[in-house]
């Protein structure tokens, strides 16, 4: 990520250009990004002593780097298989592409690290700086909800069914709040306009997985509830003997996460906007699906290698395709 050249990412030129820009003169014009956060011009500034085109892709890669091993560390119960994920879910070759973005959603893994830990106002902090790289992450907020209730089977599901029911009837939200605030009229066109959709192959794909976390969780705190149970030749399929209170309200957190990627993705696969604000939340699978699968006691290896088996797939054809425009890999030193 950091010692890539300027050609691995269709975004890469443009600002590793905008660093040398900062770096060189101090100013930044019209020529090298078209917009860019205060925030993020700031970051160039500070790091400026970096060498020259390079500069860019270390200080974008590295904080990833660092805040998403932290966040494997403290809550994957296998390290390499959120690695695998991270990889073959192409998180890791969007991150090379779309690095403000991916730096502000490693910006919320670190907020989100912090609210676990009951940092509040540090975490308010980091998340605000988040906002101030991309403010795609801002939705996001919702969280602090999220952190706030104590869970149980019926409050999830009706949570996860009013979300759908939401997200149902944004379009005509948005009709409505573009009418009696004209000023935001370019916030329905950019969801909904033809110049902002994508094909939605590649959303569908993440809305399927972030069900299936979801699934996996629920039937994971229902069995250590005692509501339910899978059974195969008498024997629980699911290992729940590692999870406290504590872990199962932290489970549901979780699963809301994935309920809002997966709701997002799903039904609104073509909006490129929508997709954008989705990947704040379906980052969070690169721990959530391991150890969803992690409990699935002594059949996980075959689990594992059922879902993982499409997502290495799913890589190949993204990268046959050169979706983001980082297949031919070249070294920038």
């Amino acid at each position: 990520m950091a010692f890539r050249s300027i050609y691995v990412g269709t975004d890469t030129y443009n600002y590793a250009q905008a660093f040398n820009a900062i770096k060189d003169t101090g100013h930044l014009s019209a020529n090298h990004v078209a917009s860019v956060s205060r925030t993020f011009l700031l970051l160039f500034r500070v790091f400026s002593f970096l060498p020259r085109t390079q500069g860019y892709m270390i200080v974008t890669s590295v904080p990833v780097v660092i805040l998403l091993f932290f966040c494997i560390r403290n809550y994957s119960k296998n390290y390499y298989l959120s690695i695998l994920i991270f990889i073959t879910s192409y998180l890791f070759f969007y991150s090379i592409n779309a690095a403000r973005h991916f730096l502000a959603i490693a910006f919320v893994f670190l907020f989100f690290m912090l609210l676990e830990n009951k940092k509040i106002a540090c975490s308010v902090v980091v998340f605000l700086i988040a906002c101030a790289l991309h403010n795609a992450v801002s939705i996001f907020a919702i969280y602090y909800l999220i952190y706030l209730i104590k869970w149980n089977g019926k409050l999830f599901v009706t949570f996860s069914i009013g979300l759908i029911a939401i997200m149902k009837v944004m379009p005509l939200f948005i009709t409505v709040f573009v009418k009696v605030f004209p000023h935001y009229a370019w916030l329905g066109s950019k969801i909904f306009d033809q110049h902002y959709i994508s094909g939605g192959r590649t959303s569908l794909v993440y809305a399927f997985y972030s069900l299936l976390t979801v699934v996996l969780n629920f039937l994971i705190v229902l069995k250590k509830e005692r509501l339910f149970s899978i059974k195969i030749s008498s024997k629980d399929i699911i290992n729940t003997d590692y999870i406290d209170k504590q872990n199962i309200q932290f489970i549901y957190r979780v699963s809301c996460i994935m309920v809002i990627a997966m709701a997002m993705f799903g039904m609104y696969s073509n909006s490129i906007l929508i997709s954008r604000m989705a990947y704040v939340f379906f980052a969070f699978i690169v721990f959530a699906l391991p150890n969803a699968l992690i409990s699935i006691g002594k059949k996980s290896r075959w689990w594992i290698a059922i879902v993982c088996l499409p997502l290495v797939v799913f890589m190949f054809l993204q990268l046959r395709g050169n979706y983001s425009g980082v297949l031919n890999y070249s070294f920038g030193i």
